[in-house]
């Protein structure tokens, strides 16, 4: 039992001698942090994902810079996410503007939100519909729009489409739709 007892304390001892070991020269470059953060009250933070720079929460994102990157020719999803720890019922809905420019406007023909096409209420689509409670809330959902691209049938709000409301059917130029999200108590 004595042989254990000093085997015991010769591999304390040679564990413990290595805390003691000098250590080299360090450099205060070579420090690392952390930094926590908390947030008291409440908070409601959204906004799209940039597709170029992926950064969230983005109140203002441009898709397509109206030469080589064309929104009538290339679909490309947005990203719209929210997070918050409001505790009441709040509801976000979108509205989508034609698309416009040289004194025309082109419709829009579908809105997909994820991979369903949706269906506005009054025009407006609803996004989320959060009911009340604690805790933190959190959603995103892809966001595409689709312009007329020929003179046929419906646009999304079930408007006949005219001559001189689809791509194919209007003048050249820059055309711009906006999407607007707005966040009200519901």
């Amino acid at each position: 039992m004595n042989k254990r007892l000093i085997a015991f304390a010769l591999v304390l001892l040679i564990a413990v001698g290595g805390v003691f070991a000098a250590l080299p020269d360090l450099d205060s470059s070579d420090d690392v942090t952390a930094t926590l953060k908390a947030v008291l009250g409440p908070y409601f933070d959204h906004g799209f994902t940039n597709p170029v720079t992926l950064s969230d929460y983005q109140t203002g994102v441009v898709i397509g810079d109206g030469e080589d990157d064309d929104a009538f020719e290339v679909i490309t999803p947005l990203t719209y996410k929210y997070k918050t720890n409001i505790t009441g019922a709040f509801k976000i809905t979108m509205d989508v503007s034609d698309f416009m420019g040289s004194g025309q406007n082109v419709k829009i023909e579908k809105v997909v939100l994820g991979n369903d096409v949706a269906t506005p209420v009054e025009g407006v689509y609803t996004l989320f519909n959060i009911s009340g409670g604690a805790g933190k809330k959190t959603g995103s959902t892809q966001i595409s729009i689709y312009p007329v691209m020929t003179v046929t049938g419906k646009d999304h709000l079930g408007v006949t489409i005219e001559e001189g409301s689809s791509v194919n059917s209007v003048s050249t130029g820059t055309y711009t739709s906006t999407i607007t999200i707005s966040v009200s108590g519901s």
